[in-house]
C-alpha cells in the first residue's frame, strides 16, 4: 500500500520483530502519542517518526532504516498533506481512518484533490526530513547508497530549486552541530545535491 517497505513504520512492526504487513495497534498508538493536534503538520509527523525510530532502534538491533528509507518515508508522509490536507496541514481524523481502516476516508467526506502532484509532495519532504535530527545523527556513520540516493535527488531537484534544498540542509547541519551530533550525513547529502545539479 505504501511507497516502499521499510522499518520504523508509523503503524507496522519491523520485519525482524514480526508481521510487518499488517496494521499493528500498539505501534500506531506509539505514533499517535506524537500526533496530538487535530490538524497535523510535517513537524508532527517527523516527531512521530523519530519516536518510532528511537523505539525500534532500542528493540531491534537489526533495524533497516537507511537514509534512503528515511527519504522515501518522508515522501510517503508528504502525500498525507496533498491527498488529505491542504498546504502544511492535514486532518488527524482522515489520517487515522486511512491507516486504521486501510482505505480512503470517503466515509468522513474525503474527496480526491485535483492539486495533488509530485511538486506539491516534493515541497514538503525537506520539512519532514529535517524534523528528525536524532535519526540523522544515528545515520551519520552509515555509508549512503549513492546510486539510489542520486536517483532520488535527481527527482527532488526537478521539483525544488537546488538553492532552497541546500539552504534547508545548511540550517539543519547547524542544528546538529549545535547539539554536538554527527552531521556527516547532511554534509554528504549536500555534496550529492551539488554534484547532481
Amino acid at each position: 500500500m505504501m511507497f516502499n517497505e521499510h522499518d520504523v513504520s508509523y503503524s507496522r512492526n519491523d520485519a525482524f520483530l514480526g508481521d510487518n504487513a499488517r496494521f499493528n495497534q500498539t505501534v500506531w498508538d506509539q505514533s499517535l502519542k506524537e500526533l496530538k493536534p487535530e490538524m497535523l503538520t510535517p513537524t508532527d509527523f517527523a516527531k512521530a517518526r523519530q519516536a518510532r525510530a528511537e523505539d525500534t532502534f532500542a528493540r531491534n538491533t537489526n533495524t533497516t532504516f537507511s537514509f534512503f528509507d528515511m527519504a522515501l518515508s518522508s515522501t510517503e508522509t508528504s502525500f498525507f498533506f496533498t491527498v488529505f490536507g491542504s498546504g502544511r496541514k492535514t486532518s488527524k481524523s482522515m489520517i487515522r481512518y486511512f491507516i486504521e481502516n486501510e482505505r480512503l476516508p470517503v466515509a468522513l467526506g474525503w474527496l480526491p484533490r485535483l492539486n495533488t502532484n509530485a511538486a506539491s509532495v516534493a515541497l514538503l519532504i525537506p520539512e519532514v526530513l529535517l524534523g528528525m535530527p536524532k535519526i540523522w545523527a544515528k545515520l551519520g556513520s552509515q555509508t549512503l547508497d549513492v546510486l539510489n540516493l542520486k536517483t532520488f535527488l535527481t527527482l527532488i531537484n526537478q521539483r525544488i530549486a537546488t538553492g532552497d534544498m541546500l539552504g534547508y540542509l545548511d540550517s539543519f547541519k547547524s542544528v546538529l552541530d549545535d547539539e554536538n551530533a554527527d552531521s556527516s550525513s547532511v554534509s554528504r547529502l549536500a555534496d550529492l545535491i551539488k554534484s547532481a545539479a
